[in-house]
């Protein structure tokens, strides 16, 4: 499992969780670096955290949540994309208990986890001038159609108080 630390817009760091060896940084960009860390270690989990979460990631949640290649999964308690839009395909009227696991294209750059394989799927889609979340949004709303299961997932977390309010797209 590869961690990677980012403040939204840059890498901060890269840690093998088994060896917890510190991994070279070569993009700066975290979706760019995303892309480049699945191309060389293509059997790896990925996990990527703002840097306020950073004592609180969970390892053995994701360790036991995340039991298939063809999974992302990320969570924060608020969406990047208005409500309007849904939580799950074609059901936008649901509503939503934050602190249990439910499927969902929305996803966030506050924490989450995707198999590297996976990832090199959707590198074709990715225009690395859009921000972070909106490519971890586009990624999973695509995949979803393709066999890819998405989820917000509070197991990413020990303490779901220490989330700070994400990211959101403009209207």
């Amino acid at each position: 499992m590869i961690l990677l630390e980012h403040n939204n817009s840059e890498v901060i760091s890269i840690v093998d969780a088994d060896s917890k060896e510190s991994i070279a940084i070569n993009n700066r960009k975290p979706v760019l670096e995303l892309f480049h860390l699945a191309k060389h270690n293509s059997n790896h989990v990925l996990v990527w955290y703002h840097e306020s979460l950073k004592n609180v990631i969970n390892i053995e949640g994701i360790k036991t949540s995340f039991y298939l290649k063809n999974m992302m999964f990320s969570y924060s308690l608020e969406n990047y994309f208005p409500e309007q839009i849904g939580y799950v395909e074609d059901s936008p009227f649901l509503k939503i208990n934050k602190k249990v696991k439910y499927p969902t294209w929305q996803m966030s750059s506050s924490v989450g986890v995707i198999h590297a394989s996976q990832l090199l799927k959707f590198e074709k889609y990715i225009d690395e001038n859009d921000s972070f979340d909106y490519t971890l949004n586009a990624i999973a709303r695509i995949g979803m159609s393709r066999g890819l299961f998405c989820y917000s997932e509070p197991k990413l977390l020990d303490d779901l108080n220490s989330l700070m309010p994400s990211n959101q797209a403009s209207k």
